[in-house]
């Protein structure tokens, strides 16, 4: 059939044949995939004991900041939580470096949490990790299962329960899921952003024209987005370019302007009382020199793309999107068929993906710190189910291709296992976190503190056995589900399974060597997590 014409619009483009769709199956049949996969992600929060990571600890401490005294001053709850590296410093007052939107978001939550949660050793602050894990549960891992799942829910693409499978899969067989257990801006980030994009754009239904509020709604959440993740701002180009391409009446351009405009009045108001500038941010008062030096060059770190830097971000070992989650390799046959449902889905989509990489293969600190996968890459994930959708509803009539996603879906849940197993946090020296870090340490009956631990009393890495047999089952399941057929069941599991064996092995045929400095930055990795027993021995061992 034809797409209808949009409301108050003839010069709208006619649009290309659309196959039909199912209607999406009712919230009661995805309720169990959802509760199962929040409860995965829940199961690997846990508490290192001798350090916090600095990128949570900067957002925490203002947070508590906000909560405990509506200041944007760090410097009391600083000196209960610790100084994290990522500070800065102003006429000798301290302030968070990060985006300060989740802070914000989270402070009436911290300021409701104080009267319940137990209070740290000085009395005035809630326990920090009691804290972190119920702020993380509520403003970063609900919010962002629930986006997968609303995403692909409202996209016309697979039948209504391959659609369930296919969004829990990919809830848990990409970074998403790694970042969804963090207290970082990433998620959030993307969360408001893909939000706006699917509220105006609506991929997959080129009859639909967004309303004057429509529009306005998704322009404050675009700027909402960018006061949580500076980057966000360019999935907000993305959707401003979309809606020029569907030829979007003035007014309501108009009105995605001025509502981005007031979603940042927010960002511009506390960059404006932190560093005497509304354009001004943290990063020019970091007090770490070396990251300092990384934000001074170009526009506020961002230089011309680099082969070196394109390859670390989409294919390293180190930082690889596609390395840790090769499932997304398939988006651009999920973009060619996209574009045969409806070509204008694409181009804005394309903005997103292509913006985001020559942000992140741009940026002079592309490593991004102590962390798994490229984190400057993660918010577009959301925006690749999509394509992503396409191609598990292409596969369900083709077996080769079946076959394929099998395969990379065997991949990729490993490896997001393993950037979780033992540590989300990899340091920035290790060419390949997985094995040098992750696959070793496990193997040396090491594991991240996780929940199971906390309720259990077990050691970390006898908790992390079944969490880990969990994982990898739920998804094996989802990955049946996603293409129903007790036929192919076998197929598919005996695929993925190879996968994961031959991943693990090629890995670490091509791991290269370890010298001692790496064996005792990964004896730290550890200590941190409180396996000090076998820190020291890695250092003995090592000769350190």
């Amino acid at each position: 059939m034809r797409g209808a014409p949009r409301r108050g619009d003839e010069r709208a483009a006619p649009t290309i044949d659309i196959p039909p769709t199912q209607p999406p199956a009712p919230w009661s049949a995805w309720l169990p995939v959802i509760v199962l996969v929040v409860a995965l992600h829940a199961l690997f929060l846990g508490r290192t004991l001798n350090a916090h990571n600095p990128n949570e600890l900067s957002r925490l401490i203002l947070t508590a900041a906000l909560a405990d005294a509506a200041s944007i001053q760090v410097d009391e709850p600083m000196a209960a939580y610790g100084q994290p590296q990522d500070l800065a410093v102003r006429e000798g007052r301290h302030y968070s470096d990060k985006a300060p939107g989740l802070s914000f978001i989270s402070a009436p939550l911290a300021w409701l949490l104080r009267f319940v949660l137990p209070a740290d050793d000085a009395g005035r602050y809630p326990d920090y990790w009691l804290l972190r894990h119920l702020l993380t549960l509520l403003t970063v891992l609900l919010p962002g299962v629930l986006l997968v799942f609303v995403a692909l829910r409202a996209y016309p693409a697979c039948e209504p329960g391959a659609r369930i499978a296919c969004a829990g899969l990919l809830a848990l067989a990409t970074p998403w899921f790694a970042y969804a257990t963090v207290y970082f801006g990433h998620v959030p980030g993307a969360v408001l952003s893909t939000a706006a994009y699917l509220l105006v754009l609506r991929p997959g239904r080129p009859e639909f024209a967004p309303t004057a509020s429509l529009a306005l709604v998704a322009g404050i959440l675009s700027g909402l987005a960018a006061f949580t993740e500076f980057a966000a701002a360019i999935v907000g180009a993305a959707i401003f370019a979309g809606m020029l391409l569907r030829r979007t009446r003035w007014h309501v351009l108009g009105l995605f302007v001025l509502g981005g405009i007031i979603g940042l009045v927010p960002l511009l108001m506390y960059n404006d009382a932190a560093f005497g500038s509304p354009f001004e941010t943290g990063y020019h008062f970091k007090t770490d020199v070396k990251h300092g030096a990384f934000h001074a060059q170009g526009f506020f770190g961002v230089t011309l793309p680099t082969a070196e830097r394109l390859w670390g971000v989409l294919g390293s070992a180190r930082r690889g999107l596609f390395f840790y989650a090769p499932i997304l390799l398939l988006f651009p046959l999920g973009l060619w068929r996209m574009a045969r449902r409806c070509r204008r889905d694409v181009w804005p989509l394309l903005v997103a993906i292509l913006g985001y990489i020559c942000f992140s293969s741009g940026f002079v600190d592309w490593r991004g710190g102590w962390c798994g996968a490229c984190r400057h890459l993660v918010p577009i994930v959301p925006l690749l189910l999509l394509p992503l959708a396409e191609v598990f509803d292409a596969a369900a009539h083709r077996l080769g291709l079946r076959l394929a996603v099998a395969a990379l879906a065997g991949l990729s849940l490993i490896n997001t296992l393993l950037s979780v197993i033992v540590t989300p946090y990899f340091p920035e020296r290790f060419a390949a976190p997985l094995m040098q870090v992750a696959w070793k340490s496990f193997m040396q009956r090491a594991a991240a503190p996780n929940l199971l631990t906390e309720l259990t009393g077990l050691s970390a890495w006898q908790a992390m056995l079944p969490i880990a047999a969990l994982f990898l089952a739920a998804g094996l399941t989802l990955l049946i589900r996603a293409f129903p057929s007790p036929r192919r069941s076998a197929s598919l599991v005996c695929t993925a399974l190879v996968a994961i064996l031959l991943n693990i092995a090629l890995q670490q045929a091509t791991t290269p060597p370890t010298q001692p400095a790496d064996e005792n930055m990964r004896a730290m990795v550890l200590q941190r997590n409180g396996d000090r027993d076998l820190a020291i021995r890695i250092r003995s061992e090592a000769g350190l």
